[in-house]
C-alpha cells in the first residue's frame, strides 16, 4: 500500500522551494501545491509546523487556518442528479446559517 506522500505533486523535486532558509519565497512550491492530488493529506500532516510550505499553505497562513482546515473537494459523477441536489441543498442550509442573501435567477428557456 502505498503513502500519500508517493503521490505528491513535489515528490523528486528540491525540497528548498518547500523550506527556504528565510521562512519567504514560497512561489515555485504554491504553484505545484496548487496542482496536488493530496494537497488535503499533507496541510493536516502539517498542520502543527512552524516551518516550510504544507499543502499549499505557509506557517502564517496555517496558524489563521487552525479553524477552517482546507477540506477535500468530492468528485461526483455529473449524471447523479440526486447526489447533486442533495450538495447544493447542504450548501444552501450552510449559507442561510451564515445569513448570505440568496439571488434568485430566472431560468432560461
Amino acid at each position: 500500500m502505498s503513502h500519500w506522500t508517493d503521490r505528491a505533486a513535489c515528490t523528486g523535486l528540491n525540497m528548498r522551494h518547500w523550506f527556504p532558509d528565510d521562512n519567504k519565497g514560497y512561489s515555485r512550491a504554491r504553484a505545484v501545491c496548487q496542482t496536488c492530488p493530496v494537497r488535503v493529506q499533507c496541510a493536516e500532516a502539517g498542520q502543527d509546523e512552524t516551518y516550510g510550505m504544507w499543502g499549499g499553505l505557509t506557517p502564517d497562513e496555517r496558524g489563521h487556518h487552525k479553524a477552517a482546515r482546507v477540506r477535500p473537494v468530492p468528485v461526483i459523477d455529473p449524471r447523479d442528479v440526486d447526489e447533486l441536489e442533495r450538495i447544493v441543498a447542504q450548501a444552501h442550509r450552510r449559507l442561510d446559517q451564515m445569513g448570505v442573501p440568496r439571488v434568485r435567477r430566472e431560468r432560461v428557456a
